[in-house]
């Protein structure tokens, strides 16, 4: 029978935030003993919108103690709570991402046909659906130019971690 894996208060996240918490650590400890693995807790952190290297996340982790080969939820969760404003994606990296994938947009504006000609010749990342979802969170349905300043907010929203 799994551990059961409780809602923590924690001091630096909301209850929301606390709840994504659990819900992800139960989905990745598979085998419900209440303990994740080294590299099980690094996704554990991706999944909570920890946006790091991997060395920079394992450094996070490097103090709390592996007991009975894994680190508890409680531990994790400090870990969390201590670090929770390096959680998130700066709005300036995202904006990079879009002027690398975007060379020739301006800074203010481009247009819908080449951002979605861009989006959907990166490979299946994206299927139509989720680009037209992700144009609803930009506020951008039926525009024919977008705003970079509403892109970058729904694609920070659309991965669901906060700005910073």
């Amino acid at each position: 029978m799994p551990v059961p894996v409780p809602i923590l208060k924690l001091q630096n996240l909301t209850e929301a935030a606390a709840q994504e918490c659990a819900v992800a650590f139960e989905m990745l400890d598979s085998d419900g003993d209440g303990k994740l693995s080294k590299r099980d807790a690094v996704k554990w952190l991706r999944c909570l919108g920890f946006c790091c290297s991997d060395k920079e996340l394992a450094a996070m982790i490097a103090g709390v103690p592996v007991e009975g080969g894994g680190l508890q939820y409680g531990d994790l969760c400090n870990v969390v709570d201590a670090c929770a404003d390096r959680r998130g994606v700066p709005d300036v990296a995202v904006e990079h991402a879009l002027r690398v994938l975007l060379p020739a947009f301006n800074d203010e504006t481009v247009p819908r046909e080449v951002f979605e000609e861009a989006i959907m010749t990166q490979g299946d990342c994206f299927s139509a659906e989720e680009f037209e979802d992700l144009m609803g969170m930009c506020n951008a349905t039926n525009r024919s130019t977008l705003r970079v300043k509403d892109l970058v907010r729904g694609i920070r929203t659309s991965i669901g971690v906060p700005g910073q």
